[in-house]
């Protein structure tokens, strides 16, 4: 499962952005939302793989906000 999950890396890059706007202007917050939400559009229009990419998505959005485990 982890090496499908991996194929999924626009997801965490998004959820990385995502998580680290939490800190910052509501205009960002609100961006990087809709940044996300286009990526996920886009992975579940692409089909390849939807159960990997449920499960990219959890673990992404709630990863520890300072590293990237997903690349260790």
């Amino acid at each position: 499962m982890r090496g499908r999950m991996l194929k999924f890396d626009e997801v965490y890059n998004a959820a990385w952005m995502l998580r680290s706007a939490q800190h910052g202007s509501e205009e960002n917050k609100t961006e990087q939302v809709h940044k996300f939400i286009a990526v996920l559009r886009s992975a579940i229009d692409k089909g390849d793989d939807p159960e990997a990419l449920i499960f990219a998505v959890a673990e992404a959005i709630t990863a520890f906000p300072y590293g990237v485990p997903w690349e260790g």
